[in-house]
């Protein structure tokens, strides 16, 4: 006999691939209901950690986790690939950004560098430790790239949190500092929609069933290190 929290439990299910709940929903069921007392069942819903529970794992059985349909096998390939590629090309964007002023500085005048440390020093405390972030946590994309590499899952996905804040800031900070009805750019939309969805890509892609990190076509190393002569080039230009 089905209960109404049964059925409400196979409804939330329903958030998984046909094959799986083919396998596994009526164990899942019995194992949901196992500690319920029969009498309050109908009055009772699914937990949000539960909820979110099946949801978490909706995403990994439909990115290739172990025995997964070639079709969903290929997706999560994707968009590992996609994870892999675009934290590589965000470190190699945040190593040229940061290399190519500080040679230019090296050789710069006292003006030219008094000017450039007023970007640190001449808005008071705050704004010099805010423009210092800004300024280093986008080399946490180099590291989450180095993490995923050695297979280091979590890691990976916080230095990619760290890496991609500032274009928060980017977004929604600088905008409100110069005053209202001021809209960010294109290009501050587009940086920061990328650099979120990389961080989403990385953070599902990965899971604990996905297959290590590697790049199908390339070394790791040169691949990091020709994406940012392109990078570099293209700043020159």
């Amino acid at each position: 006999m089905t209960t109404l929290l049964g059925q409400r439990y196979r409804t939330v299910l329903r958030l998984l691939p046909a094959y799986y709940r083919a396998e596994r929903e009526e164990e899942m069921v019995e194992t949901y209901l196992d500690d319920m007392d029969e009498t309050g069942q109908d009055l009772a819903r699914p937990a949000w950690g539960e909820v979110a529970s099946i949801a978490a794992l909706s995403v990994r059985t439909r990115l290739g986790s172990a025995g997964a349909p070639p079709r969903y096998a290929a997706l999560g390939s994707a968009v590992r690939l996609f994870a892999l590629l675009s934290v590589a090309l965000l470190a190699a964007d945040a190593l040229t950004g940061r290399a190519l002023p500080a040679a230019w500085l090296s050789g710069a005048g006292p003006k030219d560098r008094a000017d450039f440390m007023k970007t640190f020093t001449g808005h008071g405390v705050l704004m010099g430790v805010a423009q210092t972030l800004l300024w280093v946590l986008p080399l946490a994309w180099p590291v989450a790239y180095a993490a995923l590499l050695r297979d280091r899952r979590r890691a990976a996905f916080t230095l990619a949190l760290l890496g991609a804040a500032p274009s928060l800031w980017y977004l929604v900070g600088r905008p409100l500092d110069r005053g209202p009805g001021v809209a960010p750019s294109a290009l501050t939309v587009v940086t920061a929609a990328t650099a979120w969805l990389t961080v989403a890509a990385v953070r599902c892609g990965y899971h604990s069933d996905a297959p290590p990190a590697r790049l199908p076509f390339a070394p790791a190393g040169p691949t990091l290190l020709g994406a940012c002569v392109l990078m570099g080039g293209s700043m020159v230009v």
